[in-house]
């Protein structure tokens, strides 16, 4: 009996020392680690995109927040690796991320579809070499027991591969995503913004729907329509950008606009990580692209139409069109007066050509982007890309409202455009 005891007791102390050493040594851990550790997820492709966390506006988040934050970096890692990869699948990606049945998810599928349609449809190889995702993370507020909803801005500044030395950059985007748990995963189940691709996408799918709230089955079933709609639109603003010209001769002018002068100017006051303004000379409107690109001519030129019929200035924004040393006027910061005044002003102040051909504009001239016959943005001109025979292929624009900085127009979500030559001043 004494024997079976201490038998016992020798195999309970052997095994305990036997557990012992495999806590100390754990020689199976990193089996365990392959099966039950998340890994991180693999590169969508090779275009080189990171995700940058900047300063918080003091929004903080808990340890159960992580998946739903990473995933967020996850997103704009399928939005700009498609640009960059063309092997890569983004789409099928972008899907995972997203709840069964989310109508922001067909929303997102079709801003995807327009970023790699416009990339593949440029004139110009903009195949993008690496894109910097900067994110501010504004707020983020728990949804029950198993959601969030986040907030966050969001720009990118992005290099091209065949545009050497030029980092192009597009923001700043209010973003916000509502992410829940379901049987123990994340989704994303609503995602808004109002800026960009996104609100293009939007605009673009309720128009082809016929609703301005349409249902999932819907969308799904609108957004081959969306996709063969989409190509015919992006060859008709490349034709536009690549026109020759015309034979016509321009106007002559007295005074030589600066082109050098407007973009640079240009470049001071845009930035695609802050909302640059130039508020002790000039107003800050909710719509600034048309008031940005007025500097901007204005900086080239140096002088306000104050007479006249038709005027272009900016004392104050208080519009009155009789005084002249006072006051605004419409065409200072509204696109369509803008247009109107430089196509019936004969050439008088402000010379300018409107309905320009893409081959005749320069650094400085301007660019109207459209949609549903609208102009809903102005940028200026601050680079033309050209092939090795100095034919236009493409032109990169810097704007306020979507904050583009030196950005190529053929990837801007837009349905059409159109372009003012600036030729200078007469009296």
């Amino acid at each position: 009996m004494k024997k079976i005891i201490i038998f016992i007791l020798i195999g309970v102390v052997a095994v305990l020392l036997a557990v012992a050493a495999i806590a100390f040594f754990n020689p199976f851990q990193k089996y365990f680690d392959k099966v039950f550790v998340p890994q991180e997820e693999p590169p969508l492709g090779n275009a080189g995109c990171s995700c940058i966390w900047r300063s918080s506006d003091n929004a903080s988040y808990s340890a159960a927040a992580e998946i739903p934050i990473k995933m967020t970096e996850r997103y704009f890692e399928c939005f700009y690796t498609a640009l960059g990869d063309k092997n890569a699948d983004c789409l099928q990606a972008l899907s995972e991320l997203y709840a069964s049945g989310c109508r922001d998810m067909v929303y997102d599928l079709a801003a995807l579809y327009s970023n790699e349609m416009r990339l593949k449809g440029s004139s110009a190889d903009l195949s993008i070499k690496s894109a910097a995702v900067h994110l501010w993370l504004k707020n983020i507020v728990p949804v029950g027991n198993n959601g969030f909803i986040i907030s966050l801005r969001q720009s990118a500044e992005i290099v091209f591969d065949k545009m050497k030395g030029i980092t192009s950059g597009e923001g700043i985007y209010e973003h916000t995503f509502v992410m829940e748990k379901y049987s123990g995963q994340w989704y994303i189940t609503s995602h808004e913004c109002g800026g960009g691709v996104w609100s293009y996408s939007v605009k673009a799918m309720n128009s082809i729907c016929g609703s301005s709230n349409p249902s999932y089955d819907l969308l799904r079933e609108k957004l081959g329509d969306f996709r063969r709609v989409l190509p015919t639109k992006i060859k008709a603003v490349s034709r536009l950008i690549t026109v020759k010209g015309y034979d016509s001769a321009l106007p002559s002018v007295q005074q030589e606009y600066g082109r050098e002068g407007a973009v640079e100017y240009a470049f001071k006051w845009s930035s695609a990580l802050d909302l640059t303004r130039n508020t002790d000379s000039w107003q800050d409107y909710e719509d600034d692209s048309v008031n940005f690109v007025s500097q901007c001519i204005f900086a080239g030129i140096g002088k306000m139409d104050t007479e006249g019929k038709n005027k272009w200035k900016w004392f104050d924004p208080k519009i009155d069109l009789e005084s002249s040393d006072s006051g605004c006027s419409n065409s200072w910061f509204k696109p369509e007066s803008f247009w109107i005044y430089c196509t019936e002003n004969d050439h008088r102040g402000v010379c300018c050509l409107g309905g320009a051909a893409g081959g005749q504009l320069e650094k400085g001239d301007v660019v109207q982007l459209m949609m549903s016959d609208k102009v809903f943005s102005q940028v200026i001109v601050t680079d033309v890309v050209t092939d090795v025979s100095k034919n236009t292929l493409d032109f990169l624009v810097t704007g306020h409202d979507s904050e583009y900085v030196n950005f190529p127009l053929s990837l801007i979500p837009c349905d059409s455009v159109r372009f003012i030559k600036i030729l200078g001043w007469n009296d």
